[in-house]
């Protein structure tokens, strides 16, 4: 059958002490194995994750389709993007970064072409609406193109290319990660770029399809972020310092970091800058991770209730089709007020001296 998942053996997923497997559960949850590692039943672990997003705000629909995601992507030898993210998902969705249960909008809407609006919502919801727009234009037209914006993050890039394989169509995905600029131009020691992953997918008769999918930089991010864990160690030139010198410690990317602590990377480029760690800490708590785009300012601010009209006019200059001279009249015309005023009292830690 076309788009059928390649058949991989359970493998040790060494980010989390823990082999998963395919296998029936045994009694135990946990077992303890000949090399000291716990033995999660992939199974079980589907059901625990899925309970996490459950509890936090998920319809038992959404965490079953992030925990299916997750676990795949383990299984599939791809642990940066497995069940590692768990926490990080569970901080966004606290943090008010990403929202559960959402449904894509569509923005723009062509025979062939479609501009789908994700709401902040979990990649693993709002990317197979998305797929699955461009997958029924195609069968209508012989062709498609879908843009998805402001989503969550999206998880392994080939199960999109897989879903598309598996209504024998063949697909390229691009993704810009506009937020999180890491990787520096060949030659280069500053981020400039995002580690824009691609990937292709190539349905075959009667045989899995072929699927390309991978970072432009050298190594994913998610890569980094399990070796910090513990998890497998980085091509010794994966990273580069702003002395110019290569190497594979993930303190080059995240700063210093406890070994079950958070891990943040623009602290690594702060640090390159010549901040000093205690000033990077003090300020950590008006770091709002992920309003880096003006159309996630504005979200956040909708969703805490709080008055942004600078960065409101520039989203209505770049998106509403509002003239740039229009928007600076009515921002000259405003009347002045304290902007803080109004904001939750949690607004008095974003008062920082030097913001990252």
């Amino acid at each position: 059958m076309h788009g059928e998942r390649r058949q991989r053996k359970p493998r040790n997923c060494t980010a989390y002490r823990a082999v998963l497997l395919s296998r029936p559960s045994p009694k135990n949850i946990l077992q303890e194995a000949p090399n000291a590692m716990a033995v999660i039943p992939a199974q079980k672990l589907q059901s625990i994750v899925q309970e996490t997003f459950v509890k936090a705000g998920c319809s038992p629909e959404e965490g079953e389709r992030i925990a299916s995601h997750l676990v795949m992507a383990n299984l599939s030898g791809h642990d940066s993007h497995g069940v590692i993210r768990v926490p990080v998902y569970i901080g966004w969705l606290k943090e008010g970064l990403v929202e559960a249960n959402k449904d894509v909008k569509v923005v723009t809407d062509t025979p062939v072409l479609a501009v789908v609006d994700g709401q902040y919502g979990f990649g693993q919801s709002t990317a197979p609406q998305a797929v699955r727009i461009g997958i029924e234009k195609c069968k209508a037209m012989g062709l498609s193109a879908v843009a998805l914006r402001n989503t969550g993050h999206i998880g392994r890039i080939g199960a999109w290319a897989e879903m598309a394989a598996a209504e024998d169509l063949v697909s390229v995905h691009f993704v810009n990660a506009a937020g999180s600029i890491l990787v520096a131009p060949f030659g280069a020691v500053e981020r400039r770029f995002s580690t824009a992953p691609f990937s292709v997918g190539v349905p075959r008769p009667g045989q899995p399809p072929i699927i390309l999918d991978f970072a432009t930089s050298l190594v994913a991010e998610g890569k980094v972020l399990v070796a910090s864990r513990g998890g497998k160690a980085l091509p010794s030139d994966a990273l580069i310092g702003p002395d110019g010198k290569v190497g594979n410690d993930p303190t080059l990317l995240y700063g210093p970091y406890e070994q079950d602590g958070a891990r943040n990377h623009r602290l690594g480029e702060e640090l390159a800058k010549g901040r000093r760690w205690a000033d990077i800490e003090a300020a950590l708590p008006g770091v709002a991770e992920g309003a880096y785009t003006v159309d996630a300012a504005i979200a956040l601010a909708a969703r805490h209730n709080v008055e942004m009209p600078i960065a409101q006019e520039v989203h209505n200059a770049l998106f509403e089709g509002k003239s740039v001279q229009r928007c600076l009249f009515d921002l000259l015309a405003r009347e002045s007020k304290d902007e803080l005023a109004d904001f939750p009292a949690w607004a008095e830690r974003m008062r920082v001296d030097a913001p990252l």
